[in-house]
């Protein structure tokens, strides 16, 4: 699986997707990391709040949205949409 940005033109070590898009407001600003070995990590700055929810759930969840072509993924480098290929 390669993770990409067009925008800085190299190949990326995780996306990052916005819990929004799986949860709505609950997990509006929540930033997960999906790695090339389809692994799904809640960010540092947001496991405080995420432990609170059903963490096997949402991670999932996560990692179905991406495999089904999610197409709003995040470079965590300039923050501009990200690819990811199979």
């Amino acid at each position: 699986m390669i993770l990409g940005c067009e925008d800085c033109g190299e190949d990326l070590p995780y996306v990052e997707v916005d819990g929004y898009a799986i949860g709505d407001r609950l997990l509006e600003g929540v930033i997960f990391h999906f790695f090339p070995n389809r692994s799904v990590k809640v960010r540092d700055e947001d496991a405080e709040y995420f432990d609170g929810l059903n963490n096997r759930k949402w991670l999932k969840r996560i990692q179905e949205y991406v495999l089904d072509g999610a197409d709003d993924t995040i470079c965590p480098k300039c923050k501009k949409e990200a690819y990811v290929e199979e």
